[in-house]
């Protein structure tokens, strides 16, 4: 569900995703510095899960309040969590539901598979679609060293008129122009001229300045520019 968010810029931002809500939340209490600081890593470490890390650790600190009203020590508390921490990390690799190594990453089926649980995460419904395309788009730009895959060498182009079951992934790069009015679409018998610089209108060096008391001179001035350019 979107969250509106009104930030101290008095920007209004729409989002779902938990670390730009926690990005443009300020927050003051310690316990929750220590959330939203674990969260963060998360995103930064993994790329996914932030939103699991902040409901897991609120339910454990909801758990440890009411282990406080009973009369229980922090301490103890405190030692219960790191023996519960000892235990998961000995029973977690009993729970994977498969192994990949770094060669897999070149597969783009399993590639696809992988990446399929965080895509849903964010888009629930068209993960297989999404982790089809990511990961035919992250093979193309795959370094020998996994470890150097650069997110920016891949783009996205929205195209208005269509939805997202048409999207492609293309090798090379999209140029994403707005049509002018008076574009011309279609010519027959046409003779084609290459140029090689701009025939668009060049800026100035200079920069002057008009100074104009009334509509007239306004609209004068802008006729006689006009001229100029189409001279």
């Amino acid at each position: 569900m979107n969250k509106m968010i009104l930030n101290n810029l008095d920007k209004v931002i729409v989002t779902s995703d938990t670390v730009t809500i926690l990005h443009e939340t300020e927050v003051e209490h310690p316990a929750a510095k220590l959330l939203v600081s674990a969260a963060k890593e998360q995103e930064r470490e993994i790329g996914d899960g932030s939103n699991w890390v902040l409901c897991i650790g609120g339910e454990l600190l909801h758990n440890s309040e009411n282990l406080l009203r009973l009369g229980i020590p922090a301490t103890a508390i405190a030692e219960g969590y790191r023996k519960a921490v000892q235990y998961i990390l000995e029973i977690i690799n009993s729970l994977t539901l498969y192994n990949v190594c770094e060669k897999d990453l070149f597969d783009e089926v399993v590639l696809a598979k992988m990446i399929q649980s965080s895509i849903a995460s964010k888009q629930f419904g068209l993960e297989v679609l999404l982790s089809k395309l990511v990961s035919k788009a992250c093979q193309l730009v795959m370094p020998r060293n996994t470890y150097n895959l650069n997110v920016d060498d891949i783009r996205v182009v929205k195209i208005f008129g269509s939805d997202i079951y048409q999207s492609f992934v293309l090798h090379g790069m999209v140029l994403q122009l707005v049509p002018h009015t008076r574009t011309i679409y279609t010519v027959q018998d046409a003779t084609v001229a290459i140029f090689t610089c701009t025939i668009d209108a060049a800026d100035t060096e200079t920069k002057g300045t008009a100074l104009l008391t009334s509509a007239q001179e306004l609209s004068s001035f802008n006729i006689d520019e006009e001229k100029q350019i189409e001279r």
